[in-house]
């Protein structure tokens, strides 16, 4: 069982986390796996609260009882960057998702064209499955609205845009651009555009600028956007107690497993709801926010600290 649980270890490792961060930090004695907070790997600008960080650790102990297929038994304590999950491998088998699904899934940030009835289908089916959350759909024009303003916020906030930065890897011989962050190939940058970013980025006269030239390239990204994708929320009661905010980031990897599953992928939206001004716009308890669509391209895999191979 302990090797069977260390192979699930690694493969949890595809969970995913706000700007790839992979916040997890993971002990294992025997059959009991302690889950804790990297700090390192928090976002404490972006993400004050560390909702983003416990919803990603909750995705790891969704994907962690998929890759054992084994129900579990969990302890929540702490809060925040404090917060710890003891693990117990319960006795019942898990019968939901395969640990090929969670090596398969994949976040697309090119470019997606809706498929409403897919989509439809695969949320009946995660109403069924959802032990929390509930997911609602947003207009495009809503998106789009509060979409613009988190993004010139960023840019205007020269401490939030350092923090974003500090996680793109846009040089190739960066040695975390295959362990972490969102590197140039899920990006989709060309490398020419990524040594032009690369500039542009450490430039300290142009990021002062950034509030200004954000909104020429939101223009000309919208644009570009004939057929934009579908847009969701998920929503649920509780998102401050720790062990809710686990059991939501848990919902969150099944509906975006069972989006997979009809074929769809996501491009997440997080800073949408961890924006306060545009989460106040949100639907009650929102804790998720992406787009959906059908992958238009081959979708690069992202990088991880450990790669259990693709199934």
């Amino acid at each position: 069982m302990e090797q069977l649980i260390d192979a699930a270890i690694t493969l949890a490792g595809r969970a995913p986390s706000a700007h790839n961060t992979q916040p997890w930090a993971v002990e294992q004695e025997g059959e009991k796996v302690r889950l804790r907070v990297d700090p390192a790997r928090t976002l404490p600008l972006a993400d004050p609260t560390h909702q983003d960080t416990v919803l990603g650790l909750g995705a790891w102990v969704e994907a962690f009882a998929i890759a054992l297929q084994r129900e579990l038994c969990l302890q929540v304590s702490g809060r925040g960057a404090a917060l710890v999950v003891e693990i117990q491998v319960g006795p019942e088998p898990y019968r939901d998702f395969t640990p090929r699904e969670v090596a398969a899934r994949q976040v697309d940030r090119g470019r997606l064209v809706k498929d409403e009835v897919s989509l439809h289908h695969a949320l009946e089916n995660f109403g069924l499955l959802a032990t929390t959350a509930v997911a609602q759909m947003m207009g495009e024009r809503t998106w789009r609205k509060l979409h613009n303003r988190t993004a010139l916020d960023i840019a205007r906030t020269p401490e939030i845009l350092a923090e974003t930065v500090s996680w793109l890897r846009l040089d190739p011989t960066d040695p975390a651009y295959h362990r972490d962050g969102l590197n140039a190939d899920c990006l989709r940058i060309s490398p020419g555009l990524a040594r032009l970013g690369r500039r542009l980025l450490n430039s300290p006269g142009l990021r002062r600028t950034a509030g200004v030239w954000q909104p020429l390239l939101a223009r000309l990204y919208y644009s570009r956007s004939l057929r934009p994708p579908s847009r969701v929320v998920l929503c649920a009661g509780d998102t401050t107690d720790p062990a809710a905010l686990i059991e939501c980031g848990r919902d969150l990897l099944r509906c975006w497993l069972l989006l997979a599953r009809a074929g769809l992928r996501v491009s997440v939206n997080s800073e949408i709801k961890d924006n306060p001004d545009t989460a106040a716009k949100l639907p009650p308890g929102a804790f998720a926010v992406f787009s959906v669509g059908v992958s238009t391209t081959r979708v690069p895999w992202s990088s991880r600290l450990q790669d259990p191979g693709r199934g």
